[in-house]
């Protein structure tokens, strides 16, 4: 069996470069699987590309660097505003993927800012990638919830309560009876 590849920050930046660069040739990265990427090897470019992430640093090209300690290889922050999740494996694909459609379907019935895709594909094949825009605030971990924040949890739970279940069944969702 091979072990899958383990991303770097080389790795993370041309990946984000060839993002850009496809933004601003004016794509906007719904090329199918079969296209071929800026170094000629094969590479689904999928999503809504177009947004380009703030670049910083000394180098050339976007700011990357680990999303938090334990977070590397998988959780890059790009720039200020976007964070990239690369999928280690072929089953963290599949829920990645079921993650994205699952936050479209939720986005209209919650209150509270849900990310969204700016562009997704795969970064090794058979794995996949999601450059997501970064909602503000923190984790909970990190800052006590306060009142305001427990008023907007109940609204997130409340509206969470409208999604279609059948809809959510599609996308792998378990089905469990109401309380």
């Amino acid at each position: 069996m091979t072990q899958a590849p383990t991303p770097t920050a080389d790795t993370v930046r041309k990946l984000v470069l060839s993002l850009l660069k496809d933004a601003k040739e004016g794509r906007n990265g719904k090329d199918s699987k079969d296209s071929k990427d800026s170094e000629g090897t094969e590479g689904a470019r999928e999503g809504r590309g177009g947004k380009q992430p703030r670049t910083g640093g000394s180098g050339s090209g976007p700011d990357v660097r680990p999303a938090g300690p334990g977070a590397e290889p998988v959780t890059w922050w790009v720039g200020a505003r976007h964070v990239l999740r690369l999928a280690p494996d072929r089953e963290a694909t599949l829920r990645q993927r079921r993650e994205l459609r699952l936050r479209d379907l939720v986005r209209p019935h919650v209150p509270a800012a849900v990310p969204a895709s700016v562009a997704h594909g795969e970064w090794a094949p058979g794995l996949s990638y999601t450059l997501d825009t970064k909602v503000p605030g923190g984790s909970g971990e990190e800052h006590d919830v306060s009142a305001v924040g427990e008023a907007d949890l109940a609204a997130l739970l409340t509206g969470l309560r409208e999604v279609p279940a059948r809809q959510a069944e599609t996308l792998g969702v378990p089905r469990a009876a109401p309380r």
